[in-house]
């Protein structure tokens, strides 16, 4: 019998992360919907302008970027709130 094949894409495991931590509740504010955005953004602005432009969606690219660097702000903001309870 053949395994069934699994799509192991970064952005279905991120929106998966994302639902998590929205579930949990541990996150607070904006810091909760930083994860989520990360998986959905490439579906919503990368792929589009990626099928519709014949240049590279630098810009998609770049806020997408952005979007890791606020990942980067929330854990750390997060871990010092842990830190503090």
């Amino acid at each position: 019998m053949t395994p069934r094949p699994t799509s192991n894409h970064p952005c279905r495991r991120t929106i998966l992360v994302g639902i998590a931590v929205l579930r949990s509740g541990h996150w607070a504010g904006w810091h909760r919907l930083v994860p989520l955005g990360i998986g959905v953004y490439p579906f919503l602005f990368m792929i589009p302008f990626a099928a519709t432009s014949p240049e590279p969606p630098l810009f998609a690219i770049a806020g997408w970027g952005v979007l890791w660097a606020l990942l980067g702000v929330a854990l750390r903001k997060e871990s010092d709130q842990a830190v503090l309870e």
